[in-house]
């Protein structure tokens, strides 16, 4: 993979591409190996940490809102949603907006499963008046001591 995407550091070596292959790299234990040092003008350097990125980047989206320009990055190719980086003022939010989540949750064995099954019964009879097991759970615990 290396002789294909090589890792790309700049002359201060600065690593621009292949953040992730470097880490496999020392977790493997590697001490040494061949990168491609580029002298590019720091435009350049930008255009192509998000370039190389692209298609597999974990993107930092405080450093993104902070240190980038979003028209920059769009014209990059990266697309991004413009509401990741606004801040809802809590006043603005309505009352009655539902968010909605979804969880997996994962069981060491069957034993916790049906611990957990026999919980959300008895939530479910304890707690009728209360429409979700979300609800439900939410109201257990605000009656339980911490």
């Amino acid at each position: 993979m290396l002789d294909i995407r090589p890792i790309v550091v700049n002359k201060d070596f600065e690593v621009l591409g292949g953040n992730m292959r470097l880490k496999a790299l020392k977790e493997l234990g590697f001490k040494e190996t061949e990168v491609l040092v580029v002298d590019l003008p720091i435009e350049q350097q930008k255009e192509f940490l998000i370039k190389d990125n692209l298609n597999y980047g974990d993107w930092d989206f405080d450093a993104l809102a902070n240190e980038w320009d979003l028209s920059e990055l769009d014209g990059f190719g990266l697309d991004l949603d413009p509401n990741l980086f606004e801040v809802e003022d809590a006043e603005e939010v309505s009352e009655d907006k539902e968010d909605s989540f979804n969880y997996t949750i994962c069981f060491n064995n069957n034993t916790d499963l049906k611990k957990f099954e026999k919980f959300i019964k008895k939530l479910d009879k304890d707690y009728i008046d209360y429409t979700t097991t979300s609800e439900r759970i939410l109201a257990y615990i605000n009656e339980k001591p911490h």
